[in-house]
């Protein structure tokens, strides 16, 4: 009986596609870490930021084309339309993007590498080519996916991409060679070809392996998603500004420390990410079958969950932070010390914004989550600009801090027009949470 149960749970689709992600996100960022730990410890402050830079650009390209891809996809395939013609319409969108990113490393990947005070990414950027049309497929192969509500193909395709790229950076070190920045660029286009080889054979009972594309839908696809994808590029050079200005503004030696950071952040956020990607396809379901009532439930709940684990968890970090750093990094970036401080303290608003930018997408409003990004990242630029003249390498985490509270509060105020939430309600559920969770284990120890 017990089995039953048991199986039941998991073929329930939040208990399966939640774990599947968050194993997926948490076994990218701890191959991440690996690979970190690792690299921090053979290459010299600099290259560590040039490194964390490459890293920027790379996922802003691969972030930006599944924010314009991705939601359209995944909402159209169920619509009436042919769905092999939506996914071929989807693929053209898919190699033109990638083609126009290649042009703008070519010709413009030298003038970015003076600004940020780093000659030698140019040529890391131009190796990295290869690796965006292997992206191509790999992409193409999770939207299918994840139009059919199946993770499971996205989950071991990713793990197996970070577990190369981790598997070829520690040989590389047990056998005593030296690691250049070269070298892991094309550490990461093999792991990134592999990945698509074992990608295709979760996809393959998807394909009909005919390309059949329309321009009607490539238009459709695309004017959905350009709201979304314009909000992914200010989201991402968002995510990455302290890098850039810090770069641009001083050197890449203090990138490195903000690289610790957001290396830490990264491993906390794992289940805002698992959640939204979850929370997306449903949410677009809730909202054309149960009304705005269930979208508005799906959001604060999730959000909810996230914060609860995320308050205790930045509390633990702020406590043991340096102890952190000298495992991660050693006692030569303990100067990180103060900047995971001031990424902790926000730490539980950033899911906030996040979600709710997210079901502002999933009930067709990415123009306000478009004006909520140009406006936060404008806001940015500025507190950044002013707060490292006056403070230094610190000040780009005081700037983050202040303009990530600014966006909680506006993107779940410009969701309560639509389905009357608040920051106070996601506060009230979050207590909730944690009052039940005591009152059972009061109940359950007096049981016993």
């Amino acid at each position: 009986m017990k089995k039953k149960k048991l199986v039941r749970l998991f073929e329930n689709y939040w208990i399966k596609s939640s774990l599947l992600t968050i194993m997926q996100r948490l076994g990218s960022v701890l191959f991440g870490i690996g690979s970190y730990v690792i690299l921090v410890r053979i290459l010299n402050k600099e290259s560590i930021g040039i490194w964390s830079l490459f890293l920027g650009i790379s996922m802003t390209f691969e972030l930006t084309k599944n924010a314009l891809l991705k939601n359209g996809i995944i909402t159209f395939y169920h619509s009436n339309e042919e769905s092999n013609e939506i996914l071929s319409s989807g693929l053209v969108i898919n190699l033109i993007y990638s083609i126009i990113f290649a042009i703008i490393i070519l010709f413009f990947g030298k003038m970015i590498a003076k600004y940020l005070n780093s000659p030698h990414l140019y040529i890391m950027l131009k190796i990295y080519i290869a690796g965006i049309f292997f992206l191509v497929y790999f992409s193409h192969f999770e939207y299918i996916q994840q139009s059919n509500l199946n993770f499971t193909g996205s989950f071991i395709s990713y793990t197996t991409r970070q577990g190369i790229f981790f598997l070829l950076i520690l040989t590389a070190f047990i056998s005593g060679n030296n690691i250049n920045l070269n070298q892991l660029v094309f550490f990461q286009n093999i792991s990134i070809f592999i990945s698509v080889i074992i990608s295709f054979f979760y996809t393959r009972k998807y394909l009909n392996f005919t390309f059949n594309p329309k321009l009607v839908l490539i238009k459709k696809i695309f004017n959905y998603g350009k709201y979304i994808f314009s909000s992914g590029v200010l989201s991402n050079i968002f995510g990455n500004l302290d890098r850039y200005m810090i770069a641009g503004l001083m050197n890449n030696t203090y990138v490195a420390y903000y690289d610790l950071s957001a290396r830490i952040n990264n491993m906390i956020d794992v289940p805002t990410s698992a959640l939204a990607d979850v929370l997306f396809p449903k949410s677009v379901i809730a909202e054309r079958k149960e009304g705005i009532e269930k979208v508005k439930f799906l959001f604060e709940m999730t959000t909810a969950i996230i914060v609860c684990i995320l308050i205790p968890v930045s509390i633990l970090i702020m406590i043991f932070n340096k102890f952190i750093i000298k495992i991660l990094a050693g006692n030569n970036y303990i100067l990180a010390s103060n900047i995971i401080i001031i990424s902790m303290l926000y730490a539980f608003l950033r899911p906030v914004q996040n979600q709710a930018c997210n079901v502002l997408n999933s009930i067709n409003k990415p123009q306000i989550t478009f004006k909520i990004n140009i406006v936060v990242l404008l806001l940015n630029i500025l507190c950044d600009y002013i707060f490292i003249l006056s403070f230094g390498y610190m000040g780009a985490a005081i700037g983050s801090m202040v303009v990530t509270i600014i966006g909680a509060n506006v993107a779940t105020m410009a969701l309560s027009r639509f389905a009357n939430v608040s920051i106070m309600s996601i506060l009230s559920r979050s207590l909730t949470i944690y009052r039940d969770a005591i009152l059972y284990k009061k109940f359950k120890n007096n049981k016993i």
